[in-house]
Formats: C-alpha cells, sequence, structure tokens
C-alpha cells in the first residue's frame, strides 16, 4: 500500500459521532502518521449528573516498509487495532467497583503533575 492510498482509505472512514481520522507523512520520518479524535464524556466526573465533554486523541505511526507489505484489509485491521487501544484506555477510566477504579491507564507522571484526577482509592 502507498502513502497516498493510504490516505484515501482513512478518508473513506467513519466511527462514532464527532470522530475524526485524519493521515499524513510524519515530519522527519519515513512514516504515516494517523490520528484518532473523539469527543468523550470527562470520566474525573463520573459522579455528576452532567458530565463535561472533552476532545480526546490518539495518534500513530507506520513506517513505510510496513505499510508498504500491508493490503488494504491488513491496514484496515490496524487502524482498527489502534481504536480498541483508544476504546480499552477509555473503559479503564469508566470501570470502578464499589465507586473506585480498578486501575488507571494513565502514566504515573499524568498523576503526578495533577493533569489526570482519577480517584484510586
Amino acid at each position: 500500500m502507498t502513502e497516498a492510498e493510504a490516505i484515501d482509505v482513512v478518508s473513506k472512514l467513519k466511527y462514532k459521532p464527532g470522530s475524526r481520522f485524519n493521515c499524513w507523512r510524519a515530519d522527519g520520518m519515513d512514516a504515516i502518521q494517523i490520528t484518532i479524535s473523539l469527543q468523550v464524556e470527562d470520566a474525573c466526573y463520573w459522579k455528576e449528573k452532567e458530565k463535561p465533554v472533552i476532545p480526546i486523541l490518539t495518534q500513530a505511526f507506520l513506517v513505510y516498509e510496513a505499510l508498504n507489505g500491508m493490503t488494504e484489509r491488513d491496514f484496515l485491521d490496524w487502524i482498527k487495532y489502534q481504536t480498541h487501544l483508544m476504546e480499552r484506555h477509555e473503559s479503564t477510566e469508566w470501570l470502578r467497583f464499589d465507586g473506585k477504579l480498578l486501575e488507571d491507564p494513565h502514566p504515573g507522571i499524568a498523576r503526578y503533575m495533577g493533569s489526570v484526577k482519577l480517584d484510586l482509592d
């Protein structure tokens, strides 16, 4: 698959309402960059009746050497895998037992810096 073919495939993708896929040549790399953006309810406010909706974004890189060996089906499977990683992260933010998170999917530094405020205890 070529870069142009990959960009064309991504342009035809549909997912959840408000989601968006983008694909382009990654700066300074022999790779394409894919981003998947969604609007989701903020899990930090899980107790609240009204939850703010926030944008989230995931990005992945695929080197040309791998891309060139892919069929369209292979590429779509790779994109599906990327969306599954994003959904796994979101589900981990929401899954609770007796009001407590089972696991925080964020790196320790994000919690330390105060940018993520999920209650683990």
